[in-house]
């Protein structure tokens, strides 16, 4: 059982670690699933984009923030599977 504990206290003190680092980086973060999809960015992140998380979360981040004109380009360099 402490072993269990401790393990847990550790756990949940390097995800609130990891998860300060996030909000106060002066580096653009953003996290997406596997299809794209904006599951989290930070502040600062917020702050150069100009939009809310609150916006934008489920949105597809590639055709959101990449020019259209660019997409066709670009996609063969960030998006899995493309050519």
């Amino acid at each position: 059982m402490v072993i269990r504990r401790d393990f847990k206290r550790r756990a949940r003190r390097q995800k609130d670690l990891f998860f300060r680092l996030i909000e106060t980086a002066e580096a653009i973060i953003l996290v997406r699933d596997v299809e794209g999809r904006i599951i989290l960015y930070n502040p600062y992140t917020e702050r150069i984009l100009g939009y809310p998380l609150s916006e934008m979360r489920g949105k597809d981040w590639f055709s959101t923030f990449v020019p259209e004109m660019e997409q066709a380009r670009d996609a063969r360099n960030v998006l899995p599977g493309a050519s």
